[in-house]
């Protein structure tokens, strides 16, 4: 099964602001944190660089709330 990854949209502080959260699913015991390099096409014209997004481990998962 390929791995799940989300983007999810929230509104922001003010009403020109929009947060953007990737999501992971949750990684099995033996597997390795998955990474790939990430951007933002806006939608006019520009592409930001987000950098390189991670998910987080088993262990860290494993011990997150919810």
């Amino acid at each position: 099964m390929p791995d799940l990854i989300r983007l999810l949209t929230a509104p922001g502080d003010h009403p020109n602001v929009v947060r953007f959260i990737a999501a992971f699913a949750a990684p099995a015991p033996d597997q390795v944190s998955i990474c790939a390099p990430a951007s933002l096409d806006t939608g006019d014209g520009q592409v930001l660089d987000l950098g390189l997004l991670c998910a987080n481990s088993y262990n860290l998962a494993r011990a997150a709330p919810g």
